[in-house]
Parts: structure tokens; sequence; C-alpha cells
């Protein structure tokens, strides 16, 4: 973690080593996920794996590989030093649900969780003469179609590739929203073709693309075009709110939302990496240190500060008790749409082939969007590739 949320997770290191002399948590800031996945993956491969590090679902499917990662639930069951049943049924159940993998152990704990939220621009939807952000993708579409300039220098939304590939999470949500699936429970199947309804959001979007109500971006230009009031609309996690805040620089009043509903009701997905332990690689007291490390930062009021300095969800639901972040939450009703849309949240595909999958989906729906191939076509093109790989 860099910037603003590497900050933050160094004082939490350094009050857990202030406050526990017995254990020394050492901290390696690794750039983005890819950097940290590709180092993870070469230190599993070559037997001297961290202690504890952050991971995604879909990385923990390599790591098991191993046989160094030690099955979290071995820790929350001990007896000694584990979780009692009211710790365990305080945390947010979507989040304790995604520390299981598809053999049915628990191997991860949730810590940096976040869902997809819609950003927009509250001033210039009341200049188009709307009160209230979309709370439909109908309502969407009208007001990107209100909002775009025909001079091109203003337009509804702005939605691409970026490092987060929010369209790929977007895109996941919606085919729930219209009532598809995209693989069946146990991941082996796609399911996203056949089913005509799953089809609907992706020719949707297409046609604000294809008549230059949302436009296509890379990188973080979409944060730019936020921030210099190009467009109404982006979407993200809720920790961009840090990064969003500072495109827009003051200049606008600006707010999250839910993602907008579709026929068969509002979702959205978890996002954010759990954390793991190597547990079979070293001593029990270093183990036991790194344990105490992580069940120290998923309590109530750790969580809680967490959730004030990053933007990260909490974890735990008492922590949305406690005084300083129901003020918080008070003081910025902003921020109120990723806890807001926790109920609906999914889980993506945790096995090892989504890590391709996502890569895949986010290919061909840049395809689709930039009209270099119909969504008819984008969808038998994908289901194709992610067929090869997924059964």
């Amino acid at each position: 973690m860099q910037a603003a949320l590497g900050k933050a997770l160094t004082k939490l290191i350094d009050e857990f080593n202030a406050t526990h002399p017995r254990y020394k948590i050492v901290q390696t800031a690794i750039a983005n996920y890819s950097s940290l996945q590709q180092k993870t993956t070469a230190a599993v491969a070559s037997g001297q794996p961290p202690v504890l590090t952050q991971a995604y679902e879909n990385w923990v499917a390599n790591y098991m590989l191993g046989n160094l990662l030690t099955p979290i639930e071995k820790f929350v069951k001990d007896p000694s030093m584990g979780l009692s049943q009211s710790e365990i049924n305080d945390f947010f159940p979507i989040m304790w649900k995604d520390g299981y993998m598809p053999d049915g152990k628990m191997w991860m704990m949730p810590f940096n969780k976040s869902v997809e939220v819609m950003y927009y621009n509250i001033e210039m939807l009341k200049e188009a003469g709307f009160d209230h952000p979309p709370r439909t993708w109908d309502e969407f579409a009208t007001m990107c179609k209100a909002l775009t300039k025909p001079d091109g220098s203003q337009w509804g939304a702005s939605l691409g590739m970026s490092s987060s590939d929010a369209i790929v999470d977007v895109w996941y949500a919606m085919v729930y929203e219209w009532g598809g699936r995209v693989l069946t429970d146990d991941y082996r199947n796609v399911l996203f073709d056949k089913d005509p309804n799953a089809l609907a959001p992706v020719k949707l979007l297409n046609e604000l693309y294809k008549n230059g109500y949302m436009h296509f971006t890379n990188g973080y230009d979409y944060q730019s075009d936020f921030g210099n009031k190009k467009c109404a609309f982006i979407f993200g996690s809720v920790v961009g709110y840090t990064y969003v805040d500072q495109a827009v620089g003051g200049r606008f009043k600006w707010a999250q939302a839910p993602i907008p509903a579709g026929p068969k009701g509002q979702y959205t997905t978890l996002s954010g990496a759990n954390v793991v332990i190597f547990g079979n690689r070293y001593d029990a007291q270093t183990v036991k240190g790194a344990w105490e490390f992580v069940k120290w930062f998923t309590s109530p009021y750790q969580t809680a500060r967490w959730s004030i300095d990053t933007a990260y969800l909490p974890v735990r639901k008492s922590a949305l008790d406690l005084p300083l972040l129901k003020d918080f939450i008070a003081n910025h009703p902003e921020r109120r749409a990723g806890f807001d849309e926790l109920p609906n949240a999914l889980i993506e595909p945790v096995t090892k082939e989504w890590t391709q999958a996502y890569v895949d989906i986010g290919a061909e729906l840049q395809k689709i969007f930039l009209q270099k191939i119909s969504p008819e076509d984008g969808y038998k093109e994908l289901s194709i590739k992610l067929r090869s790989y997924i059964h």
C-alpha cells in the first residue's frame, strides 16, 4: 500500500508493536497488488513466503498448492487464542464467507474490504434538473443523455479499464441485476451466455458508449474526467474516495451512491484483499504473533479507525455502533453508499482460473464498447475462451 493507505497501515503496525512488546511486525511496502502477487508467488515457489500477507481469493487458490499456507480457521478455532462465537458473529457475513475456498475450509481473514459504488457530481445533476442520483439503469441512461453536450465537452459517464478494472466488477453485478449468473456455484461451468437477460446490460451500456453518452477511458483518466467536470458519473471502489477527492480538489460537491438497480434488483461486488498466514513455514511464536496482529486489527475499534482513515469498510458490525464511526458517517453522508450496499454484495469466483477470466472479460468488454465487435458476437467469443479453461 502506498500514499495515505500505506501511512494508515504503518500507523496500525507501529501501535501494535508499541502495545505488544512480545512481537514485532515488520512491514514491507509493495507498490500495487500486481507486484504483491508476483513477489508472493515467487516467494512461495522458493519456500520463503512472508509470515503474513494480503491476498485476493483467486491468488490463494495457487498459494494453497505450496503446502506452506495455514487455514485461518486453525487459529479461529484455537481454544486458547481463537475467536468466540459472538466475535465470529460480529463479522459481516459476506466478508466472513469470503474467507472460504471451494474445499470448505476458511483460509483467509477479511481486512481491507470494499464494494463498488457510483460517484456522482451533485451540482451537475442539479443543473440538469435532477435532485437525486440514478436509482436504476434506466434512470442512469436518461441522465447520461441529458448531461451530454452536443459539442463533446461534457458527457454522462466515464468507465473503462484501470488498475481496479471497475468495468469487470460493474458488469458482474449487472448480470445478476438482470437475473443472470456468470458461473455455476461450483465455478466449473460458464452460464452468462446461456441467459438472454445477461446480454441486456451489455447492450444497454454499449448504446450509451456508441452514442457518446459514456466515454471509455484507460488508467485513471476517469478520475480526471470527473474532477474536471467532463462527466457526472464514474464507478469504482469505495476506497477510491481519497483519489476522487484529490481529483475534485474541492471544486464541487460530490458523493457516492449505490450501483443502479436492474430489473431483478440491486447488486454490487465485494472487493479488496484478505490476509493469510504462511504458518507451516515458521516457528510457533512467530505464527502466534502474526495471528495476534490479525485479531487486533480486525477488532471493532481498530477496524473502525481503519475505515475512517482509508475509506475501506469495517469488517465488524459492532464497529458501526462505536461513537467515532457513527459520528464520522453522520458528518460524511457522501460515504454512506458502501455501507448500504453490503447486504447486496456478491463474491466473485475464488478459483485460480478467475485470475485469467477477469483479464479476458475486461478485454472482451473493451472490444465491445470500443465498437470492434457486437455484444452478441463478443459474448460468444468470450464464452468460448472462458470454457477453454473453466470446466
